[in-house]
Formats: C-alpha cells, structure tokens, sequence
C-alpha cells in the first residue's frame, strides 16, 4: 500500500502511526516513510521546499512540534545535497525543536535524534496524523480507495446465409467481469469463476437501436436487463454474464466477407461503490452470402397451326431478380435440364430434337439488384400435326 501526499508550508503534518520500526529514505526530491506492516508514505517536494526553508512543521505524538527539516538526513548521497548541508539543516532545527544534533556516526544515531522515533527503542511510538490542508493523510484507516478498472471484451456472430458454407451463428455469450479488476479488493475473477466482488452497474448501445432510438446508459440488475443494438439485442446481468442474439433479418443484407461491429459500453462497481471506466463490448457480425432470388413471366401458350406440315413457335418474356446482400451484382444465364414434358401423342426423336433444341436466351452480367433481363425462345419448322385437338 502506497500513500502520497503534497506537502505544502502552510500546513501542520502531525504523526498518527507507529513508526517504531520505520525507514525513512530520500527519494527523487521526495520523503519515503517505510512503515513495517503499514506500507509506505511519500511526502512529495520535501526536498524542494526545504532548499526554499518552507518546510511544514511536523508534531510529534507527545505534542512536541518540531522543525521539518529534522528528517533531511534521509537525502544523504542524493544529488544537490550534501553532509554540509545535512549538518547545517540539522543544526539549524536542535534548538528547541528536540531533534537533537545531526550526526554521521551510526553508533551515534541513536542519541543524535531522540525525537525521530524509528531509530531506537527510547523513541516510542510517534504518529503523522494530517490536519485539514491535507485531507485524507490519515493511515489509521485504509489507503485512498481505488475505482475498479473495466477492460474491452469482444465476441462475434455470424448471418446466416443460404449459400454459405457456415450456417449462421446467431448467439454470442460470455462474462464481462472476467478481464476487470480492483486493486483495493485484488479479485480476478477468473480464478476460480466466482463473481463475488465486482458487479457489472451499467449497459449502453452506443448509437441509435434498430427501433431509431438511443435510450442511454441502463442500470444493470441481478435478473439482467435488455438493450437492443442496431442488429439484435444484448442481455447482461450484474454478474457479467450475457448473451447476444443476432436478428437474423435484420442482418441479411450483409454480403459474405462484410464485417460490422455492435458497440455496447458498460460500467462496473466495486464493493466500496466506486465506479470503474467506460469499457466496451464489441459484438463482431461477420456477412453470409444469400442467394438472388429470381422469376420470370411464363410463356404464352402455343397453338398448333391447322394443317401445317411445319410451323416455327416464338415467345418472349421478362426474367426478374433480386439479392438482399449489398453490393452483390447477378449474373444470369439459361440451359436446359432435359426436364421437357407433353401429352396427347407421341412424339418421334425429330420432333423432340427440334423442341428441345430451339433457342432460348436469358441473360444478364454484373447487374445490380433488384433488376429484370429480358428471355426469347425461338424453335422453327417444327410439325405439330400429331398433337390430337
């Protein structure tokens, strides 16, 4: 545990912790204050103020009030600081102030400051308790809570599409809790997967829903609440748990290789009731390919010409189509299935070659969606006579 403090001349730093076994170290212009069983305390700018003699006083326990720079022995070997002027400082706060004489002479530590507390057992107990200029420098509680720490999720879904090779995964879940953290209740839920610590507080969809709206960020409960995204909606429970269901319709115009992303952002509380930072959670839709949907007029009926030997036989029509994935451009060609059909006679393998083999066109290339082509059959000098009436 690590506690820092400002510390400013105008202010009376006054003990409250024992110190009996404390290290008091010069760090980076800063005062460490080691406390065994209790952390550490750092009193930043103690050296810059004290080369500007605008040092706070510090009491002690017993009431004493002594001069700050009592604890610039701390500093020694440190740049811009020698043991002259250590000594000097030293000197400076004996009088009157209990801090006694500055010595080098670790022998003689002990006697030279009797009224540090941690460098013998004569010092007692001495405390730094804060008055009101420095609010919170109490370490008989806790150190400053820390807010909870909420880190990105992802997952991801598939449309489904019906020539793709994947049939669709609508249904995304997981647990947002499991990649947070708080350093004041160090708790990783995944150790173990109990969610006892931290607890999902809010859920938003970042933009307008599929309904047009945006409703804003919605409290999270222990039973779970719903919040729809621009594709499908999203489930989440105080526990982190949630599941994503992908509206099916609502993505089908999604191409194959098309890839968007359903951004929820949420909050999260600790058991001190602090909150943590926005973190999101991206829902990955990947696009299917659904095949084009086409139709065509039918063919007006052929009437066999009275008497004829041979006749030709021609029609046209209109072939229409649509793809409901953007961007997707048709293609479209004709052949035929030998699936032709008659009835009422029989014909001979001529006549069925001459049917079969007229000519039908319909096509198209790289058309957009929706769209029509045009189709022609032509089949010529065709003898219909054996068809009855």
């Amino acid at each position: 545990m690590i506690q820092r403090y400002q510390l400013a001349t105008d202010m009376l730093v006054q003990f409250n912790f024992s110190i009996a076994d404390a290290v008091f170290a010069g760090s980076n212009g800063n005062l460490e204050i080691y406390v065994e069983g209790g952390g550490t305390v750092i009193l930043e700018n103690y050296q810059s103020l004290a080369e500007a003699e605008e040092l706070p006083t510090f009491m002690l326990m017993d009431g004493q009030v002594v001069s700050g720079d009592i604890y610039l022995f701390a500093f020694a070997g440190e740049d811009g600081m020698t043991i002259e002027d250590l000594e000097t400082a030293a000197a400076a706060s004996a009088s009157g102030s209990g801090a006694g004489e500055y010595s080098d002479d670790p022998g003689n530590l002990f006697a030279g400051l009797d009224a540090l507390g941690p460098q013998g057992d004569a010092y007692g107990e001495h405390a730094i308790e804060p008055l009101s200029p420095v609010p919170g420098f109490d370490l008989e509680r806790e150190a400053p809570l820390i807010p909870p720490v909420a880190v990105d999720d992802e997952n991801e879904v598939m449309e489904e599409g019906l020539r793709s090779a994947q049939p669709g995964i609508g249904i995304a879940s997981g647990n947002l809790l499991l990649n947070d953290y708080d350093d004041d209740n160090i708790d990783y839920p995944e150790t173990g997967g109990v969610f006892t610590e931290l607890e999902v507080s809010s859920i938003d969809f970042d933009g307008v829903d599929f309904s047009g709206t945006n409703p804003g960020p919605t409290l999270v409960t222990g039973t779970g609440v719903s919040v729809m995204g621009l594709y499908g909606v999203l489930t989440v429970r105080a526990d982190g748990s949630y599941l994503y269901e992908l509206d099916q319709q609502l993505a089908d115009h999604f191409a194959e290789g098309m890839i968007v992303d359903e951004v929820f952002n949420y909050t999260i509380v600790d058991p001190d009731g602090l909150s943590s930072n926005v973190a999101t959670l991206s829902i990955r839709i990947q696009g299917s390919n659904d095949g084009p949907i086409v139709s065509a007029t039918a063919s007006t009926p052929f009437t066999e010409d009275l008497d004829a030997s041979a006749q030709n036989l021609h029609d046209t029509g209109t072939v229409s189509f649509d793809d409901v994935d953007v961007n997707d451009v048709i293609d479209i060609s004709s052949s035929y299935e030998g699936d032709i059909t008659w009835s009422g006679g029989t014909l001979s393998a001529a006549q069925i070659d001459a049917l079969t083999n007229g000519t039908f066109t319909a096509g198209a290339m790289g058309q957009s969606a929706p769209g029509t082509t045009g189709w022609d059959y032509t089949a010529n000098g065709l003898d219909l006579d054996f068809l009855s009436a």
